[in-house]
């Protein structure tokens, strides 16, 4: 048995789709989801799959192997960033791994900002992240979960250290019109010129309620000049 086979990532899912939300919208990508997550989000499109699906093991060939048809990767969750002490969940360690070996030449990575700072770090110590120009191939999808004063001081912290400042790094807000997730939009969109790095997608686990939630994201991106993701899993109920 090889080296790569002999490295082994433990996923919900491994399955060829489509990305249904922010920048690569649209595009055929491999999704690798991890099955624990350090919140527990009332909104979470994913938390059924994941409290009721075992995990897998998958070595790296496997994954490359999923990876031939498409040669996009999507990682998510759960949370990729999550891992424990005890080393029972790994996915942080793991997502590296997959990062390292993997063959794509594009990688969303999904996640709400756990160990943001641990991932960047990781992320611009691998060269398999970057094309034979130095261009990145990865993209940080940072997509903060707002309920408090508490959290939206945390996150807001994060962001202004590395948004604009790294480019491979992406936002994505679900929004309703909720207190504190609006306030971090706003301010946000004052922290860096290159607004397009900003996605506002409407919140919602049906296309009822994505739908129910357009308007307001549609105004306030406007009026922001922001971007607006789609959330084309959900409309067209391929989540």
């Amino acid at each position: 048995m090889s080296d790569l086979n002999d490295k082994v990532i433990k996923l919900v899912e491994l399955a060829n789709t489509w990305q249904g939300e922010g920048p690569d919208t649209g595009r055929q990508m491999m999704i690798a989801r991890f099955k624990n997550c350090n919140k527990h989000c009332k909104f979470c499109d994913t938390w059924i799959k994941m409290k009721t699906t075992s995990e897998g093991s998958y070595s790296i060939n496997d994954i490359n192997q999923s990876l031939s048809k498409t040669q996009g990767l999507m990682i998510t969750g759960g949370e990729p960033t999550l891992s424990t002490p005890d080393g029972r969940i790994q996915n942080l360690q793991q997502m590296i791994l997959m990062l390292d070996q993997c063959d794509y030449q594009v990688a969303n990575i999904e996640t709400n900002g756990y160990k943001l700072n641990e991932l960047i770090y990781a992320l611009e110590k691998i060269s398999n992240a970057k094309d034979e120009n130095g261009v990145y191939k990865v993209k940080v999808i940072y997509s903060p979960k707002i309920f408090s004063e508490a959290e939206y001081n945390t996150e807001i912290e994060k962001t202004k250290i590395y948004l604009g400042k790294k480019p491979y790094l992406y936002i994505k807000v679900v929004a309703d019109g909720d207190y504190w997730s609006e306030k971090y939009i706003r301010d946000i969109s004052k922290i860096t010129e290159d607004k397009g790095k900003i996605y506002l997608m409407p919140l919602g686990l049906t296309p009822e309620e994505i739908m129910k939630n357009w308007q307001y994201c549609i105004d306030l991106a406007d009026e922001l000049d922001l971007n607006l993701s789609t959330r084309m899993h959900i409309m067209n109920q391929f989540v």
